[in-house]
């Protein structure tokens, strides 16, 4: 059975006809975006990893209100981060049922709409990138092949967890595992693994990670960097760091595991998050501001203020 999303009507945006690729890498919103409500994206029968919103990858989509419309086959053609806190920009494109061009720009955990708005500047509405803002990074949350998860039971290996186990959260007790994917590719580039020596951030063992897996920082380390008593911080940011680095390999085997809700687990003893769902997770972790974070860690990830 196919996977289908139901978007929340604040979380996305069309752009179609000239509007699409209306400037370099950018284009404009069909305005007001919040004529639009009622967004479905389903991913393709057999898509092995359809909370992985990679580029390339295919759903249909429908939504209703100004411009609605069903189509199929759109492809993704940016899905990367959102800032430091919770939130992805994900963008579709195909062309319409008219012939038109179109494009759908979904940020799930982020309130685009009032972003819309707060940007709106000199009479001049903000506007989108159309392709990822940071190339040397990959939004996917994943642990490598070997990497040891909490349950009630004791340590398990990712790799054995299925539908319905148990997992061991910080903060709601023991909760099933709703989904759980993986994939083999080489180790290289944005795939390549983030490894955490023994010790280096409360993990008992060395820790392999991929680069935008958020760790949970917290205590006094997280008041003196952020002012906040505790902050999710994606694994690259923590690479030059005595024990931390970037290791490629010729091949890794990487996987995703998701509960209903966004979730911090243990992995090796190390509290971090589970894959984010595409709707609304209901985590409760402090986030820092941008240019809070960008000042300790400068490669974190890209700031929103101007255009999503």
């Amino acid at each position: 059975m196919a996977v289908t999303f139901n978007g929340l009507d604040n979380e996305f945006a069309i752009s179609s006809g000239t509007n699409v690729n209306s400037g370099p890498d950018s284009s404009d919103f069909d305005y007001p975006p919040t004529s639009t409500k009622d967004l479905v994206v389903t991913a393709q029968a057999g898509d092995s990893s359809p909370y992985v919103f990679s580029v390339g990858d295919s759903y249909d989509i429908s939504w209703g209100g100004q411009g609605g419309d069903a189509i199929q086959d759109l492809v993704v053609i940016r899905s990367d981060p959102i800032g430091t806190g919770p939130g992805q920009v994900v963008i579709f494109e195909g062309i319409d049922s008219g012939g038109d061009p179109v494009q759908v720009v979904w940020t799930p955990q982020f309130d685009l709409e009032t972003w819309f708005f707060d940007n709106f500047s000199g009479g001049q509405p903000p506007r989108f990138w159309t392709a990822d803002q940071d190339p040397a990074t990959d939004a996917v949350v994943c642990f490598a092949a070997g990497t040891r998860i909490d349950t009630p039971d004791g340590p398990v290996p990712v790799e054995t967890l299925r539908i319905g186990d148990a997992l061991a959260t910080r903060d709601h007790g023991a909760q099933p595992l709703v989904w759980a994917g993986a994939r083999i590719m080489r180790g290289h580039g944005r795939a390549a693994p983030v490894v955490f020596a023994p010790g280096t951030i409360g993990n008992h063992t060395s820790l392999r990670l991929s680069q935008q897996h958020r760790v949970l920082v917290s205590g006094w380390q997280a008041e003196l960097w952020f002012g906040a008593p505790e902050v999710l911080v994606p694994a690259r940011a923590f690479a030059g760091q005595p024990g931390i680095g970037i290791r490629p390999c010729p091949r890794i085997r990487w996987h995703h595991v998701m509960c209903a809700t966004h979730q911090i687990l243990f992995a090796e003893g190390a509290a971090c998050e589970t894959l984010l769902p595409g709707k609304v997770a209901q985590g409760a972790v402090f986030d820092p501001g941008p240019d809070d974070l960008a000042s300790i860690f400068p490669d974190v990830a890209i700031s929103c203020r101007s255009r999503p």
